[in-house]
This record gives structure tokens, sequence and C-alpha cells, in this order.
């Protein structure tokens, strides 16, 4: 409640103030005024002083100089004619009389040799050093603070003898502070001596503190150290000052501020100011007492304030009686509106001092009367205009300028839900009704638009706010709001509202139709248009959540795994992780009672109108309620009637999906799983129509390799043949050049010869015969292979084992198991990363398990081929499953998963078996294990005798057929060097009908098997149907038809691959003579 004073107290308290308050005023600012004058002229006065003893400080140094340089002349001059010291000792002398200050007096040579030095009080007149050494040195040390063997390094010596004068720094000896002035002694060439002053701080000190410190005032030196050099009072000099801040500031070189006090030397408070002497790094401090400023003022204060005093009382008795004359009347008119107010008669009568009281007196009486007669006018009127409020059905208030009701109607107390006009009347509106937002935030009273029709004068018409009712309930409604005026001036404002809950009711559900229709039909657009399933299903995510204005939309489908799982397979809103933390299961668990669950195992839509409350959404609730989810709709895909996956939308508000919007997203769900399903059919048929394509391409590939290779081989027989005849005949030990230029073309050639078997290994689309074979050698090769395959970015490093016992396989299906697992390590590891390839004997002892195949691996001799990369590694759960069949981890199009389910039948085919180490983020190895097969001779080229080249065929009368000139030239010019008959043909028709002339006319033949007219084979059979124990060799660059187990079966004795080596095929041929 304000609190109200009367009218005497107002009025004395005005004559107080005017009476007291001028004086307070006036001597606080002659105070202040005189303060600042006082203390400013002292510090002036003070600052003045401290100069002017600096001046005489540098004046007096100056002076001592000019002293001592005077008398150099006269000492320069007896040094230079080497007289005795008596004249010199006689200067000195006179000095020390006439100067007080000077202590002592000291002639030093050039070289460090004391000529004379003189002290007060003492008589010595003769350089010390003609007396005892240690003496000597001591007296100097003592009286100077010169360290005998470093006199001619001090600076007391070494500036003055460059000509200049020097001036020590202030040093305590015997209880009081000197310092030390050199000056040369000679010409202006040459400085023969110096002459150094010892001069007592104290004495110089008081002489011209005498002159210059004012009466009260504390005044000393301090050196560049912060030590005292004078005795003041209770402190000796050479006592540290610098726990006095003004020292400090002095040391600093920092100003100080003449106005702050402190506590000085004598323990009062204390101004300050200080004066720096440069010549000397000193520095003058004066405390002024802070007595000394104020005690003159406050003699005078006191005396003002007396006699203010005095009249200050004059002036309250007079204020007094003035107030008490005037306040008569105002206290009769009190009395006559007190009785207006009791009977409604004014007839009190105002008599009193002051002629307006009683004016104000007889206007009072006028207004009582037309007063009166004007209520009961309003009265009736008001009488009028509440019947005709309360007759409307609309809710109608009126408010003041300030927001408080002035009157409401029936409809309006009815709608707000309050019982009578009282609970709002002289009530502020905003603050019962309309004090929050939708949301729940607060609406600002200034920003409240109801109130814009009596701020800004203008209608207001809003119908998208809410208003509260007296149970606290929020309901939309439509409002009006008119100014009031009166007088052309706005007063209030009359409000008109109606509740529109059950038009925005219709206008929501209007809306949800509109937009759930929206969203089929782009849905379905989606779905004619999209052509992959992924793309797919983000697209319908995204439209659901653009246009529905949903907040999450994910489509997931079921997992046949022993947990019935459900994996999310895409997703567009606000989701922030909210799916990963799920683990949501459609079996009939607590996991599986989801509505995702539900709608999947039951085949259902599973709706939760409201998360908070609904039990079935308890394991989710809190995750759910922190995303803001409110209410959850899961609409079941189906295959026929196979539930295959759920379709499921999420909103921020409760109560979202009504029964025909559930419809129309059920007809979405329905029209997505056909979409899913046709796409997979026609992804299935792709895969297939691309596996067919891709075989007809291999084949097409392998029978162009086969006759690249034919073709290739004959050139790679001559290129090999001739260039070894070339080295066996041509080359001699003095050729070495030649030697080896033909070396290199002939390792060339068996590169090439290389990889022209593996690309026909390569060619092959059926699996070939399991041989015996070591894998080293073969797994090198391969490794070349997949170093043009991978990228650079990937490093191979390999360790293959040497001497490895043999195992049953065919190389091809090596090749194709090896090629899988590096490109396998190369997707896990992103193209970047390293994979090791190793191959080992195992000696197994333990009862390992095969992953692939899940039984015990029999203990036993292997050898072991193991794949390691630097991958992401394989989840356990992925790890159980990597053989199946059309099992991939990759990304839709980018794996067949086939690659590994391959791998697995290749290696069981050849009776090994598969282990896999694997962690997370550190890699994945698969480590191959194949039998080892014992005593088995394995074919290879260096197994084979080399046959001495000079050894003779015993002129042997050989047949060579083969259409390739350069060939049948090669071996014709091979067995003639070594005394064979060679007979050449180059058409195989031409060669059986030689033979039949004469069957008995050659010890051999060799035949090329591809050839015009009859093949080798074909040429074979005729010449050993005439012939049955003609040995006969096959010679080819390549054959689908023919290899050495068929050439065996049909009774020919050798058989050998071009490009052939030349010591195998004379191995061959000699071996097949002899038998």
């Amino acid at each position: 409640m304000q609190y109200k004073s009367p009218l005497k107290r107002i009025l004395v308290t005005l004559i107080l103030l005017v009476g007291v308050m001028p004086s307070i005023t006036l001597l606080f600012l002659y105070w202040n005024t005189e303060h600042s004058y006082r203390l400013d002229s002292a510090l002036s006065h003070e600052i003045h002083t401290n100069d002017m003893l600096q001046q005489d400080l540098e004046k007096e140094i100056a002076r001592y100089i000019t002293l001592l340089q005077n008398k150099s002349d006269p000492i320069a001059i007896s040094i230079s004619r080497k007289e005795d010291n008596r004249l010199i000792n006689a200067l000195m002398k006179i000095m020390l009389q006439r100067e007080p200050a000077v202590h002592g007096l000291l002639l030093i040579s050039d070289k460090g040799k004391i000529i004379a030095t003189h002290e007060r009080g003492s008589q010595h007149g003769v350089p010390l050093i003609t007396g005892d050494m240690t003496s000597s040195r001591q007296w100097l040390k003592n009286h100077w603070n010169l360290v005998w063997d470093q006199v001619i390094r001090s600076p007391e010596l070494l500036i003055p003898l460059q000509g200049r004068i020097y001036i020590g720094a202030t040093d305590l000896r015997e209880g009081g502070y000197r310092f030390t002035i050199a000056v040369p002694v000679g010409g202006i060439q040459k400085t023969e001596a110096v002459l150094l002053a010892e001069i007592e701080v104290s004495s110089l000190w008081q002489r011209r503190s005498r002159t210059h410190v004012t009466e009260g005032v504390i005044s000393y030196l301090i050196d560049q150290r912060g030590n005292l050099l004078t005795k003041i009072e209770a402190v000796n000099p050479g006592e540290s000052m610098t726990q006095i801040g003004i020292v400090r500031h002095a040391l600093a070189g920092k100003p100080w501020r003449v106005t702050d006090t402190y506590t000085g030397l004598s323990g009062a408070p204390v101004y300050g100011s200080v004066t720096s002497i440069p010549i000397l790094n000193w520095n003058v401090i004066s405390e002024i007492p802070v007595v000394f400023v104020t005690a003159p003022i406050q003699d005078e204060l006191t005396y003002s304030t007396i006699i203010s005093a005095g009249f200050i009382t004059l002036f309250i008795m007079l204020g007094f009686w003035l107030v008490r004359r005037v306040l008569v009347p105002v206290h009769q008119l009190t009395v006559a509106m007190d009785n207006f107010a009791i009977n409604e008669r004014f007839d009190t009568p105002v008599k009193g001092f002051v002629k307006e009281f009683e004016d104000m007196a007889f206007s009072f009486k006028r207004m009582v009367s037309s007063r009166l007669q004007i209520e009961q006018g309003l009265h009736d009127n008001k009488d009028r205009i509440q019947l005709l409020l309360d007759s409307t059905g609309e809710a109608i208030y009126g408010v003041d300028m300030e927001g408080y009701c002035t009157f409401v109607n029936r409809a309006c107390l009815r709608i707000l839900g309050y019982k009578d006009q009282k609970d709002l009347l002289g009530k502020n509106m905003h603050t019962l009704i309309h004090h929050t937002h939708s949301d729940g935030d607060v609406y600002p009273e200034q920003e409240c638009r109801i109130y814009q029709a009596f701020r800004k004068g203008k209608n207001v018409h809003v119908d998208n706010e809410v208003l509260w009712r007296a149970d606290g309930n929020m309901f939309p409604a439509e409002y009006w709001s008119y100014p009031i005026c009166k007088d052309d001036q706005v007063i209030g404002s009359v409000i008109t509202f109606i509740d529109i809950s059950e038009r925005h009711q219709a206008e929501q559900s209007m809306q949800r139709l509109n937009r759930s229709l929206t969203v089929l039909s782009k849905c379905n657009e989606t779905l004619v248009r999209t052509t992959n399933e992924e793309v797919l299903l983000h697209r319908i995510c995204q439209i659901i959540i653009g246009e529905a204005g949903y907040t999450l939309a994910w489509v997931a489908f079921a997992q046949h795994d022993e947990e019935k799982s459900i994996l999310p397979a895409a997703q567009a809103g606000d989701e922030q992780g909210y799916l990963e933390s799920l683990k949501l299961s459609w079996s009939d668990s607590e996991q599986g009672q989801g509505p995702t669950g539900v709608a999947i195992r039951t085949g259902q839509v599973s709706c939760i109108h409201n998360i908070t409350g609904d039990v079935r959404y308890v394991p989710w609730r809190d995750r759910a309620l922190k995303h803001g989810y409110q209410s959850s709709l899961a609409l079941p895909l189906k295959d026929k009637e196979q539930t295959f996956g759920a379709l499921n939308i999420y909103s921020s508000e409760a109560n979202a999906f009504n029964e025909k919007e559930i419809h129309l997203l059920e007809e979405l769900a329905d029209d997505l799983a056909y979409g899913i399903v046709t796409l997979r059919s026609h992804k299935e048929r792709h895969h297939l129509n691309k596996q067919l394509r891709q075989a007809q391409k291999m084949e097409v590939i392998g029978q162009l390799t086969g006759g690249i290779a034919h073709d290739f081989n004959n050139i790679l027989t001559s290129i090999l043949g001739f260039t070894n005849l070339a080295l066996e005949r041509f080359v001699t030990d003095n050729q070495p050049e030649l030697r080896k230029y033909l070396m290199e073309v002939s390792l060339a050639g068996e590169r090439a010869r290389d990889l022209v078997s593996q690309l026909l290994a390569f060619s092959r689309t059926s699996s070939g015969e399991a041989k015996p074979l070591q894998l080293s050698p073969m797994v090198h090769e391969v490794i070349r292979l997949l170093q043009a395959t991978l990228p650079s970015s990937i490093q191979v490093c390999s360790q293959l084992e040497t001497d490895l016992p043999a195992v049953m396989m065919d190389p091809v299906q090596l090749q194709q198991i090896l090629m899988n697992l590096c490109i396998n390590a190369r997707d896990a590891m992103g193209n970047r990363g390293r994979i090791d390839i190793e191959t080992r004997y195992n000696q197994t002892q333990s009862q390992a398990v095969c992953v692939a195949c899940h039984h015990d691996i029999e203990a036993g001799s292997y050898v072991e081929l193991s794949v390691s990369d630097t991958g992401t590694g394989i989840s356990q759960e992925v790890l159980s499953r990597i053989f199946e069949p059309f099992f991939t981890t990759k990304e839709v199009g980018k794996g067949t998963g086939m690659g590994l389910s391959m791998l697995h039948g290749i290696v069981h085919q050849h009776k090994g078996h598969i282990l896999v180490d694997t962690k997370a983020d550190s890699g994945t190895t698969f480590r191959l294990l194949f039998p080892v097969t014992e005593n088995i001779l394995l074919h290879q080229e260096h197994s084979i005798v080399e046959i001495n080249p000079a050894k003779s065929l015993n002129h042997a009368r050989i047949l060579i057929v083969d259409d390739e000139e350069s060939v049948a030239g090669f071996m014709s010019d091979l067995f003639e060097s070594r005394d064979g008959d060679v007979t050449v043909l180059t058409n195989s028709q031409s060669a059986l009908r030689l033979f039949k002339q004469d069957p008995s006319a050659f010890d051999l033949v060799i035949t090329d098997q591809t050839m015009p007219g009859l093949s080798g084979a074909e040429l074979a059979r005729s010449l050993l149907i005439i012939r049955p124990e003609l040995p006969v060799i096959l010679c080819t660059g390549y054959s689908e038809n023919m290899d050495e187990e068929k050439a065996r079966a049909l009774g020919i004795s050798g058989y050998i691959n071009k490009p052939m080596n030349v010591n195998t095929l004379l191995s061959m041929v000699i071996q097949r003579l002899k038998a």
C-alpha cells in the first residue's frame, strides 16, 4: 500500500529542508574548496622546494667536478716533472679544509699505483704503497672499497683514463653513505693519473636541507635501490624504504598522485611528493602531514557552524507559526467532506487565514449537487445496457486503459467458466484469459492484440489464438476488439469473442485428409518412376515427412534370424540415433510388443495414439518422449499373405492419426509393399540376365584368348628356340655383351609365356583338373596379377615359404579363391590399407572347428594359405552367415553374395578347411588349410635333367610336321645340330602320304596339334594305326580339345606345350628314341 503523509508533516519537513540544507551545502562546498586550495598550495610549495633542492645538489656536484678538474692541472704538472708529493699533499689538505662534504682524496697513476692520498682526520700524505703491502691493500679496501688487484680494472680508473668524468654509486661505509667522483689528470693527449674525491652524502644533504626543507615536513634521500641515504628520526641510513608506496613508484619511474595519502615515517597520514636527481640517480621524498592541511579548515568550519545554527533556529520558529495558521481551514474542509460522505449534506462553515480554502469549499458544494443528479442518470442507463448485453449469445466484456474489466455479459461468464460478474470485474483480463500462447510460451501483456484497440485506437480482428477458461484449459477463439471513445479520447475497449473449437477440429480433420491424399498421390507417382528399392524407400519416407508434416518416417524389414530382429532400411525426419537404440523384434516377447513388432507379427495396423499413457510403449517411452514423439503408427508391408516389413510413422502430436487418415496410409503401405516386391522380382531377373551375359562374354573371351594364345605361343616358340640356338652355337666366351642381350630376349620370352598361361587360366569357365603342385609359386604368380588389379593405395605384402609339401589343387580355382579374398579385403578397407598373403606348413594337433562346414578339423599335415587385411573386421552376427549363398553386407548392386560361398565350395572340394580370425576395427585373416599330398612327383620344368648339348642323336630320322615354318625351322636346326636326319613338312596330309610310302623311314614323328586339314591328334592316330610302336610327340600352342591325358589315351608317347624349353624337348626326344 502506498504511504501517504499528512500536510503538516510535509510543510514542516519543507521548512527544515529549506533552513538546514543550504547551510550544510555551503559548509560542504567551503570544506572542499578550502581543502583543495590549501592542499595545492602546500604541495606546490613543497614541490618547488624539492626542485630548488635538486638544482642545488646538481650545482654542488658540478662545483666539485670543476674543483677537481682545476686541481688536476697543477697535479698533472707535478707528476710530469717527477717532483715529490709535497705540492700534491698541500693541495689535497687545502681542499679537505674548505670542503666539509669531501671525506677523502686519492691520486692513482694510470698503472694503478697510488701516488698520494688524504683523508679527513688523517695525517697521511705519502703513498701508502711504500709501507707494508698487506696493510696497504686492506686500507684501500676499507677506505675506498677498492681491491688492489682489481684497481686497474675498476670503473673509477678506467672511465677517467678515457678522458671522461666518473660519478660512482653510493656505498655505506662507517655508518654513512659516500660516493666517489673521479676526474682524469694529464694533458689532452694522455691521462697520466686519476684524482678521486670521496663525498659524504650526510654532509652534502644537511647543508642544503637546512635552507630548503619546510618546518614539519619530512624530507629524505633514497638511492636507485630504495635505500635511505640520510638519517631521519629513528631510521638509519642504509635501511630499505621500498615498503612505502611512493618509494616504489619512484624506483619504477611511475608518477605519484600528490593527492593520495599514505602512512608516513611518523606513523600519521601524509601527502607525498617525489623529485628525481638524474645526475646521481637519487630521489628526494617529502612527506606533508595531512593535519597541516586540515587543522586550519576545521577551526574555520567550527566558527561558521555556530553562526549558521543561530539563523536556522530563527527560520524554523517562523515556519512553525505559518504552518499552524494555514492548516486550520484545511482541517475544517476535511470535516465537512466527511459529513457529506455520511449524510450527503455539506453545511459545515470553512473559515481561516487563507482565502483560497474558502473558495474551494463553495466549489465542492456545487460539485456535490451536480454529481448526485448525474449518478442517478447513469444508474438507469447501466441497467438498460446490461440487459442488452445479457440477451446476446456472443461473449462480450469491456476493459479500461489499464486492461481491467469494466463490464461482462452472461455469455462471457458461461464460455469462460465463471459464475458471477464479481469474478471478473476489476480484474486484469489478459492475466486471467490471455496469458499464454498455445505452445506454452508466455504471452507478454505489451504484445496483447486485444489491448491494441485502446492503445492504437483501431479495430482488431484475430481468428488464430487461444483463450483460457477458469479451470485452466485453453480453447481456440476468434475475437474482435473495438476502442471506446469519449470526447475524442480512447478510454478503453469492448471485446467480443466466440469459441471455435468445433470449427477448428473440422478444419484440422480436413487438412489431415488432404495431406494424406497428397502423400498417397506423390508416393504412387514415385512408385511408378523409381527403379531402385533403396531410392524408393528413402523417397517415400521423405514424402511422408515433407508433405504430411510428420516427425519421423522409417521402413523396417523382418529378419528371420534367431532373435527375429527388425532391421531399419530407410528413414527420414528427426531421428538422431533413435532407431539404433530400439533393438526391436517381431517375436512374441517384450521387445516385440511395440507397434512395429505387432504389425509384422500379426499383419495388422498398430497405432499408439498417446505414447505417454500407452503401456505397450513402456520399454521405449523415455527415448521417444526425449525425441518429441507423442504418437506412432505401424503399417504392415505384405507380399500376398506374408508380412515382410512395416512402414512406421511418428508424430509430435498426441492423437495425430484418425480413422480416415489411417485408412489412406494403409493404402499407401499396400502400394509400397507391391512396389518393393515388383522391384525385387525385376532385380532378380536382371541379375540372372547379367549372369547369363557374363557367362556368354567369358565364353567369347575364352575362345578369343585361346586363338590368340595359339598364335602367340608359336611366335614365342620361334623367339625362344632361335635365341637358345644362337646362344649355343654362335656366342663365345669373349662375347659377353651379346650373351647378355640374348639372355634378356630369352627372359622376356619366358615372361610372355607365363602371361599367356595366366590368361588361359582365367579365361576357362569350367573347373580344371586337380593336380599336385606347390602353392608358393602359384600364389606368387597371382600376386603379380593382383598388383595390377588393386589400387596403388593398397599395399600387398607376401611371405611365401619355399619347399612346401605338395597339395592337390586346380591352379585355376586357386587363382579364383585368392582373387576373391583379396577383392573382399579391398572392399573392407575402403581402397586404402595393407593385404598380407602368407603360405606356411601347418602341423595341426588340436581339434579346431571349420567356420564354413562347422566340422572338426582332423589332426594332420596341412599347407596353410592365409590372407589378412587391415579393414574393419567382421561382427559375430555376420561371421555366422558369410558363407551363405547370396548373403552380402555390401550396398545394393555392389555385391552378389557368391564370392565366399564359392570359396567354401572350392576349399572343401579339395578336402580343405577354413578358419577366420577377426576383431572389430583390427582387420580379418582368412586361413585356408589344404591337406598335404604324399609321394607325388611334381611336374616342373626344373626337374628335367639338362642334356649335354654336344651329345649326338646318331642320325636318328625325325619327321617334323608343323604349319608354322619358323617353328619347324627352329626344331630342324636344333636336331640337325645334334646329328639328326630331319624331314620338315608344313602340311599334315602331305606328311601322312609321305609316311604311308615308307612307314619305316622315320624313327620319331613330332607334330603340331592345330593345323589345317588333319589335326595333330588325327595325324598321330593314323600314323599309329599304320605303325603302333612309332614314337609320336604332340606339340600345341593351345587346344581346348587336347591335353596330356587325352594324348596318352591315343597312344601318343609324348606331350609338350609351346613354347618349348630346348632341354625339355631334347630330353623327351632322346628318351622316346631310347624306348
